[in-house]
Order: C-alpha cells, then structure tokens, then sequence
C-alpha cells in the first residue's frame, strides 16, 4: 500500500465532525439512528468520483519520461487507469461507493443555505473517532477529509500508481538487460544439473513469464485497492468550501450488503443510498447548533428528548436575517 495514500487516510479524526440537514431530515435521523450514505455517482456533484481519473491523467501526461522503461510505465499507467474506470474495479458497472458526508466546520454560511434549509434546518455534532476500520484489517472503508487542491490530489494519485508503474518500469528494465538475463539462465541450469535434467529453454521462458504475470497482477491490484480508496476523496476546487468529511463505504455492484440494504429514492426511485448507523447502537451526537433563522430551540429540545437524546443545544452566530425582514 503506498505509504503517502495511508498516512492520509490516517488523518486523526476531529472529536466532532458537523451533518447539516432541514427539520424532517433531523427528525428522520433521530427515528431511524441511522444517517443516509449516497451512491457517489448520483450526488449533486457531476464530476464525483471520476473527478480523481482526469486529475491523475493530466498529471502523468504532464510526466516526461527519462528513457524507455519510464516511457513504457508511463504508458501502462495511462492504460490501467482507463482500464479501472471504464470496465475495471472502479467501474460503475462493477462498484457502488456509498458517501455520507460531514463537515469540519460547525457554523457554516454555505452548509446552512446549502443543505440546511437556507438557514432553517440543523447541524448536528457526531464524536466518530471510532468509524475507520483498523489498518490492519485492510478494508476499503474509509473516513477521511475531501481533498480540494490539485497539489494535493496530484501527490495522493501519484502514490496510488506507484506499484504499478514501478513494477512496470522493473520489469521492462530486466527483459532489456544482459546481465539479468545471464542470472536467470545461471539459476535455471544449476537447478538443472543438480536434478540431472536437460535444459529446457521453452520452460524457463515459460517461468519468467509467470513471474512476470504474477508481479504484474500483484502491483495492479494494490495500486486498484488504492485508487478506490482515495478517488471518493478527491473533489473539485470549486466545493473547498465544503470542508468535508467523508465516510466512504466501497460495495461490489450485484452482491449482497452486510447488515444495511440498498433503498432507492427521487426521481422514479433511480438514486441508491443506504442508511447507515455509522457502527453505533446509538448515534455518537454530541451537540445540535440550530441554524441563524430558526426563531425557536424548543420544537429541537422535544425531538432530542422524544428520541432519548440529552445533548447541548447552541444557535447559529451567522448574521442572517430573511429576505422579508429587508427594507
């Protein structure tokens, strides 16, 4: 796994991480203790997930290779992420990504007029430092800040194809050197002598290129697992604002869910989403900030104590005020 991709993906998670959404949304969490998690390719965003192919495919064609084997690796780069986009493991045909979205800033004029009812809505606090999976379990699953500059998104991407195109660059480097292949005609005769056997050169060739295909496979499904990974957090510049947080729930298209089971919603019931109880029994909220043009904290205090939630209730300092009340 590349080392840049999972220091990232270890960010230390806020002790609170803000959900912003209108009054029946609200209520809708607290009854069902579960938060709805999106299929990525059907969000407001139009560019979401695929954003991370364009942002890698500029910056390799940006690369200029020092000599042949770089050239070749470059290319296989290329090829490979088309491949896991368009039929591969990232591949709407093949994967659903299921995002359920935080945010890092509790009091936000964008997030209040954006999802919040223009101000008339809730966000509320979740304590998720529990969410993310242990490393060691190496899971797909992800909660991790979105990344918004192309800097950034360059040098997540770059790491994500590193196996790939090094092993490529590797293995083009040995079939074009002597001396390597001299080793390998040295190893394969002295295990031949040693059992007595006629050397075969259809065999070794045959080796070799299991060897190759195996080293081959084993860097291009290390360099899938973390594009998938780190594609759901790459987003464009123009949503910065957002300050995102995002838990990021990978699902093999056509196979049975664990414990949640895909609904549908809008349009003709044409957008997946599953509702998620972010690995709690009960949800982890931690405050409720009531939005700048809320006139009235009570109808929230009843809901919260309807659904067994004792928690802090504060209100928006964002100087709003309605379009009616300007004269």
């Amino acid at each position: 796994m590349g080392k840049v991709v999972d220091e990232f993906l270890s960010t230390p998670i806020p002790a609170e991480v803000w959900h912003y959404t209108n009054v029946a949304g609200f209520e809708g969490i607290l009854a069902s203790g579960r938060v709805w998690a999106t299929e990525a390719h059907f969000t407001t965003d139009e560019t979401e997930f695929v954003h991370a192919r364009e942002v890698a495919r500029q910056f390799l064609e940006k690369f200029e290779p020092q000599d042949d084997n770089t050239a070749r690796a470059k290319q296989a780069a290329l090829d490979t992420l088309a491949h896991a986009f368009d039929r591969g493991p990232l591949s709407q045909s093949k994967t659903e990504i299921f995002v359920a979205s935080f945010c890092a800033t509790e009091d936000l004029k964008s997030q209040w007029m954006e999802y919040a009812d223009a101000g008339r809505g809730v966000s509320m606090a979740f304590d998720l430092r529990h969410v993310r999976p242990p490393k060691e379990m190496a899971s797909a699953v992800t909660f991790a800040p979105c990344l918004y500059r192309t800097a950034d998104k360059e040098q997540m991407l770059d790491d994500a194809m590193s196996d790939w195109r090094n092993t490529v660059a590797d293995l083009h480097h040995k079939t074009q050197s002597k001396q390597w292949a001299g080793e390998q005609l040295a190893n394969w005769t002295l295990v031949d002598r040693i059992y007595c056997i006629p050397f075969d050169q259809q065999a070794l060739l045959k080796s070799n290129n299991e060897q190759f295909h195996e080293q081959l496979h084993a860097a291009l499904t290390r360099t899938s697992f973390d594009l998938l990974r780190i594609a759901s957090h790459c987003k464009d510049h123009a949503f910065h604002q957002e300050a995102e947080w995002r838990l990021s729930l990978p699902h093999t298209k056509g196979a049975p869910m664990k414990h949640v089971e895909i609904l549908h919603r809008g349009p003709n019931n044409a957008i997946p989403y599953i509702a998620h109880n972010l690995f709690s029994e009960k949800l982890p909220i931690t405050r409720v900030k009531v939005g700048p043009l809320v006139e009235s904290t009570e109808p929230i205090e009843i809901l919260l104590k309807q659904y067994g939630y004792d928690v802090p209730i504060t209100k928006s300092t964002v100087p709003l005020r309605t379009a009616a009340s300007i004269k």
